[in-house]
């Protein structure tokens, strides 16, 4: 995982396993508990807090299953 990133002035972070000349460390947060049959994880917000850089993640519901439970082979309709 990467160690150092600059944040951009379009809000984009660039990240790299060595701390290159304006790059800060980054805390990345904790992956909370969820139920990973309904929800999955994305990278949240990155914001700059002076010595450091903290990476927000989100937890977000995945989209209805619009399958009728049968697996696809391959058909087409």
């Amino acid at each position: 995982m990467p160690k150092y990133g600059l944040i951009t002035e379009n809000g984009d972070l660039l990240v790299n396993s060595k701390q290159l000349d304006g790059y800060k460390p980054i805390d990345f947060a904790k992956i909370p508990n969820f139920d990973q049959t309904t929800h999955f994880v994305e990278q949240g917000v990155a914001t700059d807090n002076g010595d450091y850089i903290s990476v927000e993640v989100e937890i977000k519901e995945l989209p209805a299953d619009l399958n009728d439970g049968a697996m696809d082979d391959g058909e087409t309709l």
